[in-house]
């Protein structure tokens, strides 16, 4: 399994995504990052599969990361 990177984020955003709202962040680099499980929802398919197939990628697994956030919660 590749190391995965903490990441810091100085900012993070609501953006749509296929009709749906994912939370994005982007670090002081500049670049962005978005969650896995929630592009994966939107998009129907199963987190835990595209995770493990993105870990067995070598170019692809150097973008995970795992980061802290704000989350808002709220009454629907």
């Amino acid at each position: 399994m590749a190391e995965i990177n903490t990441l810091v984020p100085v900012e993070q955003r609501e953006v749509e995504f296929y009709g749906d709202e994912l939370t994005a962040v982007r670090l002081a680099s500049g670049q962005i990052y978005a969650f896995i499980s929630q592009m994966c929802r939107a998009l129907g398919l199963d987190t835990q599969t595209q995770r493990q197939r993105i870990e067995r990628h070598t170019i692809l697994a150097r973008g995970l990361g795992v980061c802290k956030t704000a989350m808002s919660y709220g009454l629907a």
